[in-house]
């Protein structure tokens, strides 16, 4: 979930695909880790003695553009969010590449699915990350309610929505 401040990067494609600023959804697949499992994660790295000296690779799953926008689909639809799910036939990428330089960026990266090995996010620093599909329906409940995205008139906040102050405990252990 986001709290306050500026607009990040990551906020990008929850706000395409809610507010429906792309027709097609290409096939690019992104790694993803939740916030509040990064933030656990960087304090229990500077606490836990196992962790010292170490790297750690924070990553919960490699998740495609079209799974995000039907994990977004099945929450938004009923609340009046028309997200797209259609998946862009590459000729079509390949096409619109000659003409949008944002398309030629992404172009090597259709159909390509990152691996990543994340054990030591688990094993030692302890993180048992969220489950990817609460990751996005946070993010973008909290980008609704922070007016990141607009709102519809069908539009229900989540009764135990996560606060979007500023002052919020992000890693769920405070009181």
């Amino acid at each position: 979930p986001v709290l306050c401040g500026a607009f990040s990067t990551s906020m990008e494609i929850p706000k395409r695909l809610l507010d429906r600023e792309m027709s097609f959804v290409p096939n690019l697949s992104f790694p993803i880790v939740d916030v509040r499992d990064c933030a656990k994660a960087h304090i229990n790295a500077l606490t836990k003695d196992t962790a010292v000296g170490q790297r750690h690779i924070l990553y919960t799953k490699t998740v495609s553009l079209p799974e995000m926008a039907q994990i977004l689909k099945t929450e938004f639809k009923p609340q009046g969010y028309k997200v797209p799910t259609t998946i862009a036939p590459y000729p079509l990428l390949w096409l619109a590449a000659r003409f949008d330089k944002t398309v030629q960026l992404i172009l090597p990266s259709v159909g390509r699915v990152l691996k990543i090995d994340s054990n030591k996010m688990t094993d030692v620093l302890g993180v048992q990350p969220h489950d990817i599909k609460d990751t996005f329906i946070d993010m973008a409940y909290s980008m609704i309610d922070s007016g990141k995205i607009k709102k519809t008139r069908k539009y229900k906040p989540r009764e135990e929505s996560n606060s979007t102050d500023c002052n919020v405990c992000i890693l769920g252990d405070c009181e």
